[in-house]
């Protein structure tokens, strides 16, 4: 069973593959989310079913910190197998097929080799309509959390109070929005936009606040979405 505590935010991540996409925070006591990891690295299940190539190997998902169900790995074609894997699981009613995302590639970019598939055009994900925002804040921070599937967001810590103040407000925590027309600079992993925890980054960041013609989920709610991410070079 999931504790209730967990739940609101597992529950806006969890995929049909049935994997949780992002649930990296520590664990609690009777966390029983099924967790993918291959080669000790943590991947996101995404329901989709990617072309797949030669088989890689096997690996067993975990659940409640116990091994949970074997699964095989296999490449994706045209894809490095750090980028995404292809999975293979035995279900009821047969052997089901399903993408899992690697950690860091910020998916939301059209860089992303998969970002296609994943969200049908090169200008999704749009910005939550109904957004009122400011103009852009530079500020510098350091990664603390890196995005994993489809998280729109990515946690940093900025560097100067100023900048940490202003990254705490409200109910940000340092949590920022990306989207497909965010601009990720010099954070590349192969061509493709990558975010690591500990990179320290300079940020163009737009405060923005749900208005009247927003979801009423996020109406009243603040974001901070991302104009430009670059890599801060060391002793910046």
């Amino acid at each position: 069973m999931v504790p209730r505590a967990l739940a609101a935010g597992l529950l806006a991540c969890a995929t049909a593959a049935g994997l949780a996409c992002g649930a990296r925070e520590p664990e609690a006591e009777g966390d029983c989310v099924e967790r993918l990891f291959w080669r000790g690295v943590e991947y996101a299940g995404h329901p989709h079913r990617p072309a797949f190539a030669e088989r890689l190997g096997a690996t067993t998902t975990r659940a409640c910190g116990k091994p949970h169900q074997r699964v095989a790995i296999h490449r994706v074609r045209d894809v490095h197998p750090s980028v995404a894997i292809g999975v293979k699981r035995d279900e009821p009613g047969g052997r089901r097929r399903f993408l899992a995302l690697g950690p860091g590639y910020v998916v939301q970019s059209p860089r992303h080799p998969l970002h296609g598939v994943l969200f049908g055009s090169d200008e999704r994900p749009a910005p939550y309509r109904g957004l009122v925002c400011r103009s852009p804040r530079t500020l510098t921070a350091r990664v603390v959390r890196a995005p994993l599937g489809e998280e729109r967001w990515v946690r940093v810590r900025g560097m100067r109070p100023g900048d940490r103040r202003f990254l705490r407000g409200r109910n940000v925590d340092g949590n920022l929005s990306i989207f497909a027309d965010s601009v990720i600079e010099g954070l590349d992993r192969g061509d493709i936009p990558y975010v690591e925890a500990g990179k320290r980054v300079r940020l163009a960041l737009r405060a923005c606040r749900g208005g009247p013609a927003a979801e009423e989920g996020l109406r009243g709610l603040t974001f901070l979405v991302v104009d430009r991410m670059s890599d801060l070079a060391p002793g910046r």
